[in-house]
C-alpha cells in the first residue's frame, strides 16, 4: 500500500511538473491564445453569416478582400526586414537602422492608400458600388494604415524572441469583433466590425511601441533603404503573387457573380482557412529559426529538417481537414441559409489543404537567397490561376462552385516546381519518383486523392468522408506519432524557437 502510495504521489508530482511546464512555456502559450482566438473566429464565422445573411455578408466578405489588396500592397518591407534581422542579428547599430528605416518606408506605403481613398471619393470606381462601399472606406483606409504598422512591429518583436505582444496583437481584434456581434445587425453591425478592427489595433500599436525590444536609436538612411527595398521587392512580388492566387480567384466570383453567391463562397473559404490559422499561426513563430537553420551549407541537416517540418505541417493540416469536411453537413444544420454550400466547401477545403503543400521547400528556397525565383514561380502560378479560373467562368460556363479547381490545380503546379527546385539545390538532380513523393507521399496522396474523387463524383455521405478521415489516420499512424514528440520536445524546450 505504501508503495502504491509512493507510486502515486510520484505520478502526482510529475503531472504538475509538466502542467507547470506548460503554462509557463512561451510557445503552448502563443498557441493557446491562437487556438482560443481561432475558435472565436470560427464562432464569429457563423454568427455574422446568420446576422448579416447572404447579401450583407457578401459585402462584409468584399470589405474583408479590399483589406487583403491593402495588406499585399506592402513591397516585401515587413518580410525583407523579418529576414535582414535574422541575418544581421550579431549587430546591434545596423539592425537598429534597419528598424528605424523600415518605419519610414511603410510611411510611404501608407501614404498610398490615402491617395487611392481620395481618388475613390474624387472620381469613383464603378466596380465598388456594387457592393455599396462608400460609407466604409474612409474607416476600412485607416485600418489598412494601422495594420501595415502593426504588422511590422510584430515582425521585429518575433524576431526579438518576444511571443507575447504578437499573441495580443493577432487576438485583441477578433475577441472586440466577437463582443459587438451581440449589439447590432446588417450595416449597423458592419460598422461596429470595423471600429472593433481599429481600436483593437490602435491598442496593438500603442503596445508594440513601448516594447524596450524595439531600438528606435537607429538612423534612416538610403543604404538600409536600398537594402531593405531590394531585398523586399522579390518577396513583395512572390508574396504578392502567391496570395493573390486565391484572392484572384474571389475578385472574378465577386464580378462575375451575384453579391449572395459571392457571400456563399465567402463563407465557405472563411471557415475552411480557419482551419488551418492555428498552423499559420505556428509558421509564424518559427519561421525566423527556419530561416536560421536553413541557411546552413550541411546538406543533410537541411534535408532533415525539411522531412521534420512537412511531417509535422503538412501531415496535421491534412488530418485537420479531412475531419472538418466529414463534420461539416452538422454545421450547417445552425445555419439552414447555407445548406447548398456543402461541395463548395469540399471544393475549397482540398484546395486550402493544396495551398499549404509547398512549406518547407519555400522556406528552404527564400533561406538560400532564391527570392527572384520564388517570385517568378509564384508569379507564373497567379497568371496561371486567372486564366483557368476565367476559363471555367466564361467559356466551360461552371458555377462558382467548380472556378476553384483551377486555383488548386494551380497549387499543385506551383508546389511540384517549388520541390523541383529545392531539390535541385540540396542535391543537383531530381528523380521524377523522388519529386513526387516530396510532393504528395503515398499516405497522404491516396485519402486526398478518395476525398477529391467524392467531391467530383458528387457523394457528399457524412460515412464517406468519415472513411475518408480514418483511412488518413490508418496511414499516417507513424507521422502522427513523430508530431507527438515534436509537441513534446516544444513543452519541454521552447527556447529551441529562439535565433
Amino acid at each position: 500500500l505504501k508503495k502504491a502510495n509512493l507510486y502515486n504521489e510520484c505520478k502526482m508530482r510529475k503531472l504538475l511538473v509538466l502542467i507547470k511546464k506548460i503554462l509557463t512555456n512561451k510557445v503552448f502559450f502563443y498557441l493557446a491564445t491562437r487556438y482560443f482566438t481561432y475558435a472565436i473566429q470560427f464562432t464569429i464565422s457563423f454568427f455574422v453569416a446568420a446576422k448579416l445573411e447572404p447579401y450583407y455578408f457578401g459585402i462584409w466578405s468584399f470589405v474583408l478582400l479590399l483589406l487583403n489588396y491593402y495588406s499585399l500592397i506592402n513591397f516585401g518591407i515587413s518580410n525583407s526586414v523579418n529576414v535582414l534581422l535574422v541575418q544581421y542579428k550579431e549587430d546591434t547599430h545596423k539592425t537598429d537602422n534597419i528598424i528605424k528605416t523600415s518605419l519610414f518606408l511603410v510611411g510611404g506605403v501608407c501614404a498610398l492608400i490615402v491617395l487611392f481613398t481620395v481618388y475613390y471619393y474624387g472620381i469613383g470606381v464603378a466596380f465598388f458600388d456594387k457592393y455599396s462601399l462608400k460609407p466604409f472606406l474612409y474607416l476600412i483606409s485607416i485600418i489598412g494604415i494601422l495594420t501595415h504598422y502593426n504588422n511590422l512591429l510584430s515582425t521585429i518583436v518575433r524576431v526579438k524572441n518576444d511571443i507575447f505582444k504578437v499573441a495580443f496583437f493577432q487576438s485583441i481584434i477578433p475577441l472586440l469583433c466577437f463582443i459587438v456581434l451581440f449589439l447590432a445587425k446588417e450595416s449597423t453591425l458592419m460598422f461596429l466590425l470595423l471600429f472593433a478592427y481599429i481600436i483593437g489595433n490602435i491598442a496593438s500599436i500603442i503596445l508594440f511601441g513601448t516594447d524596450k525590444r524595439i531600438s528606435y536609436q537607429g538612423r534612416c538612411n538610403r543604404e538600409d533603404a536600398k537594402l531593405i527595398l531590394n531585398k523586399g521587392a522579390f518577396l513583395f512580388i512572390y508574396n504578392l503573387a502567391f496570395y493573390l492566387i486565391i484572392i484572384s480567384t474571389k475578385t472574378i466570383i465577386s464580378f462575375y457573380f451575384s453579391v449572395e453567391e459571392y457571400g456563399l463562397f465567402a463563407f465557405s473559404y472563411t471557415l475552411a482557412n480557419t482551419v488551418l490559422l492555428l498552423l499559420n499561426a505556428f509558421s509564424f513563430i518559427i519561421f525566423p529559426k527556419l530561416i536560421d537553420k536553413l541557411s546552413s551549407k550541411n546538406i543533410n541537416e537541411i534535408q532533415c529538417n525539411i522531412d521534420l517540418i512537412r511531417n509535422n505541417y503538412i501531415t496535421l493540416a491534412h488530418g485537420l481537414l479531412y475531419c472538418v469536411i466529414a463534420l461539416y453537413p452538422l454545421f450547417l444544420l445552425l445555419l439552414p441559409k447555407y445548406a447548398g454550400t456543402i461541395p463548395l466547401f469540399h471544393f475549397i477545403a482540398l484546395t486550402t489543404l493544396m495551398s499549404v503543400n509547398s512549406f518547407g521547400f519555400s522556406t528552404y528556397l527564400l533561406a538560400q537567397n532564391k527570392e527572384k525565383l520564388m517570385s517568378i514561380l509564384a508569379f507564373g502560378a497567379l497568371l496561371t490561376n486567372i486564366v483557368g479560373v476565367l476559363l471555367m467562368v466564361l467559356v466551360m460556363k461552371k458555377s462558382y462552385e467548380y472556378a476553384i479547381l483551377a486555383t488548386l490545380l494551380t497549387y499543385c503546379i506551383y508546389t511540384l516546381l517549388t520541390v523541383y527546385f529545392g531539390k535541385r539545390i540540396l542535391s543537383k538532380r531530381v528523380l521524377i519518383k523522388d519529386l513526387l513523393s516530396d510532393f504528395l507521399p503515398w499516405n497522404l496522396f491516396l485519402p486526398f486523392l478518395f476525398s477529391l474523387s467524392i467531391a467530383i463524383i458528387g457523394n457528399y455521405s457524412v460515412a464517406l468522408n468519415i472513411f475518408c478521415a480514418v483511412l488518413f489516420l490508418l496511414l499516417n499512424l507513424k507521422e502522427i506519432t513523430k508530431i507527438k514528440n515534436t509537441i513534446k520536445r516544444l513543452i519541454n524546450e521552447p527556447s529551441i524557437i529562439n535565433i
